[in-house]
């Protein structure tokens, strides 16, 4: 029941109109069942793994607040090893498993059974965070399990996060969400707004990311390019549509979910992009990695330079190794590391060297500083959408190759045709016009939206012009769409 399908779409309205119809004290067990429901409709089976993690949880949880000092220590690594391990099992157990039958002369054939359960990467960093902040004092154990179960399993957020804190979630759970029709209205408002993102643009995309990544040997350096800079736009949607998915989902009845994205392509450093782009996790992995381990280094009296690199490093390998298998995943983790640690130093080196500047001078150098961030991101996403390294460096070789070539082309006035990739050229014509007029007229919302609640804001416009638009919205989805509702196209971040 992917977002992107009519039969979320039913189960929304369903859920919200019974979430509203029966007494407050029942709501949180509804919720509970209904978030049971939407992750069986992906896998049943998996769904008693979940309960399992759930369970060690709870009973760490309360052991870790009633232990002593020292017991305590034990449950939690017991407990975050527990985590990491099935975790670990399900994503890279395949791998290893591949491994051994040349090893030992046979064949595995549970090694097909290690798929990775949708939404196990999101949970394992909630546990994890769970029981740090239990260990830690900043949240009390939870002793309803369900409230607990809840937490891990709302359907909103399960499947790609935000990556929620129990502190922030838990509460609302126990909250009377009166019906509030401008708070609902603004819900579904984000939703369509998600949908219009991820059938619009980012399925659109895909029709030319997918043929240049899946078999790039067979496309020529242009098309490669056009391909690259198709994933960076689509991945930006898709993740963004796929967030305002869930905040408006979650808004509907009343629960606020974190916001995860805020326009990253906006960023004027790598650093600022990773405040923008999946901000639970960029959250978790600075407050349970960066800061641990700038405390320990600072503790030590580690060289300062050494804490920097080793600070901001880590953090970023374990931001590979979660999103996915292989060695690409790997060397974006490495490439955003470096682009991070690099201002760093020279930001350490040079703190004592800074000089006042024209406001023109840094208007001037704030653009080129969002350019320079966006060329950055757009070569780690090579090896993020790459299926191998070689294949990923394979990509960089031609384009470049092609681009001594094409800027020739471009110099001496050559046909579009011979310098435009057939990628975009074997799309209809109104299917790029559109596509073009959508990504330029949703980055100019979401900048709007950046400044003020545009979305919000809308309530506040003639009827005539808010209907207007909802239908021109509304009519272009089922109209305009690679796929509509007719094929149910997963989100990119599903599978993490």
């Amino acid at each position: 029941m992917p977002f992107n399908s009519l039969k979320y779409l039913y189960f929304l309205a369903i859920v919200a109109t019974i979430y509203y119809l029966i007494p407050y004290r029942y709501r949180w067990i509804f919720l509970f069942v209904a978030s049971c429901y939407f992750y069986a409709s992906f896998s049943t089976g998996f769904l008693l793994l979940l309960f399992f993690l759930v369970l060690v949880n709870y009973l760490s949880a309360v052991a870790i607040e009633r232990a002593g000092v020292e017991q305590r220590k034990v449950v939690l690594l017991v407990s975050i090893l527990a985590q990491v391990g099935v975790l670990s099992l399900f994503k890279y157990g395949s791998i290893m498993a591949g491994a051994l039958p040349s090893v030992l002369g046979q064949q595995l054939k549970w090694r097909d059974y290690l798929i990775l359960p949708l939404g196990l990467s999101y949970i394992a960093l909630q546990s994890i965070g769970y029981v740090v902040d239990v260990y830690n004092y900043r949240q009390k154990a939870e002793k309803n399990i369900v409230f607990l179960a809840l937490f891990f399993l709302f359907f909103p957020k399960i499947t790609a996060g935000p990556i929620e804190r129990s502190v922030h979630l838990i509460p609302q759970f126990r909250e009377n969400h009166d019906f509030d029709y401008a708070r609902i209205t603004n819900g579904l408002k984000l939703v369509v707004w998600g949908l219009f993102k991820k059938i619009l643009i980012a399925d659109t995309l895909a029709l030319m990311v997918d043929p240049v990544f899946n078999k790039p040997h067979g496309y020529a350096g242009i098309d490669m390019l056009f391909g690259v800079i198709a994933f960076t736009l689509q991945i930006y949607f898709d993740f963004s549509g796929y967030s305002d998915i869930a905040l408006g989902s979650a808004q509907i009845i009343g629960i606020q979910l974190t916001n995860n994205f805020r326009n990253p392509y906006f960023a004027s450093s790598v650093s600022e992009f990773w405040q923008r782009w999946h901000i639970s996790l960029s959250a978790w992995l600075r407050d349970y990695v960066f800061f641990p381990l700038r405390r320990y280094l600072v503790k030590t009296r580690k060289n300062q330079v050494l804490s920097i690199i080793v600070a901001s490093m880590v953090p970023m390998l374990v931001s590979g190794f979660w999103h996915g298998v292989g060695a690409t995943f790997i060397v974006w983790g490495i490439l955003h590391g470096l682009f991070i640690t690099g201002p760093a130093l020279v930001n350490y080196w040079q703190k004592d060297r800074s000089k006042a500047r024209s406001p023109q001078w840094e208007r001037t150098m704030q653009v080129i500083k969002i350019v320079f961030t966006l060329f950055l991101v757009s070569v780690a996403w090579i090896f993020f959408r790459a299926k191998t390294l070689s294949d990923a460096l394979f990509i960089i070789s031609e384009i470049l190759h092609t681009l001594k070539l094409d800027v020739r082309d471009i110099m001496s006035f050559r046909r579009p045709r011979d310098v435009l990739s057939e990628i975009v050229l074997d799309l209809p014509r109104l299917q790029v016009i559109s596509l073009g007029v959508f990504i330029l007229s949703t980055f100019v919302v979401e900048y709007l939206r950046e400044k003020s609640d545009f979305l919000k804001n809308l309530s506040n416009r003639p009827s005539l012009v808010r209907w207007s638009l909802y239908i021109l919205v509304i009519t272009s989805l089922m109209m305009l769409g690679a796929h509509g509702f007719s094929q149910e196209s997963h989100f990119i971040y599903f599978k993490f």
